[in-house]
């Protein structure tokens, strides 16, 4: 996004494009425009609880812009008085904890609120895919779930991904019983699932963070001590938790829950 003007043209348009009972397709065209639409006098005294999803695109824009975006949300904050919204959501890899700009050192969101997505267990994966069975009327091979839990490390993103391509690509492979067969799965992902994943928006932001020539020493410390091992790994060293802390922040790596010194791979 080029300028101030076009960015917030742009977030008033998917404001009414996702509510549009609440916001017009003109009422939001600038900052001033958006805090006025937040009064409290636009809402009947209701409460307003905004949801913000892939928030760490704000990375990739102009410092100006991201010096906009969040020093609009803390003047709000600092007058929540005046204003129906009641708390924003933000929703993105955790390092959109760390997204200031060159004038606004702090966020204005409380990262105290802050929590990780758990990774689903294997039997909520099955659950999952139980429910996709039901919804249309197959059969997926048990191996095929225990398969994509395996390869996902039960990552909620990827395993929902993996149900989109089964139903983008293999529906038309299912037998003569409605089953997908886990042969069929294993042809996919020999094939296909690759470039699938590649095409997949988070993990194209991803790769473009890690390519940079500044970030090299996370990507040489991933290699040696993580790729090729799926069990949590402890990590002493102050530089090399310093590191996996930066991996974990953009999703690569999780963290263990009990012993905050282990860390491995989010997914295979």
């Amino acid at each position: 996004m080029a300028t101030i003007d076009t960015f917030w043209s742009t977030f008033g348009d998917a404001l009414h494009i996702d509510a549009p009972k609440h916001f017009r397709e003109d009422d939001v065209k600038s900052a001033t425009d958006f805090m006025k639409k937040l009064a409290k006098e636009h809402w009947n005294d209701n409460p307003v609880v905004l949801f913000i999803d892939e928030f760490d695109k704000l990375f990739e824009s102009y410092d100006e812009i991201r010096s906009s975006f969040l020093s609009t949300f803390r003047a709000i904050k600092n007058a929540k008085h005046n204003y129906a919204l009641l708390s924003s959501v933000v929703i993105g890899p955790f390092s959109i904890l760390h997204l200031d700009s060159e004038r606004i050192t702090s966020s204005p969101f409380n990262v105290k609120e802050s929590f990780r997505n758990p990774n689903f267990t294997l039997e909520q994966v099955q659950t999952v895919f139980m429910e996709f069975e039901n919804e249309f009327n197959l059969t997926i091979d048990s191996e095929i779930i225990e398969d994509i839990y395996n390869r996902t490390n039960g990552h909620a993103a990827l395993v929902c991904l993996c149900g989109k391509n089964i139903n983008s690509h293999l529906m038309s492979k299912l037998d003569e019983n409605r089953r997908l067969r886990f042969s069929t799965w294993l042809n996919f992902v020999i094939s296909s699932m690759g470039g699938c994943i590649f095409d997949y928006s988070t993990f194209r932001r991803m790769i473009t963070t890690l390519s940079k020539k500044k970030f090299r020493p996370a990507i040489e410390f991933l290699r040696s001590s993580f790729l090729g091992f799926f069990d949590f790994e402890p990590i002493y060293s102050h530089k090399e938790r310093k590191l996996a802390e930066f991996l974990t922040a953009e999703g690569v790596l999780i963290r263990d829950e009990v012993y905050s010194h282990n860390f491995r791979m989010s997914s295979i």
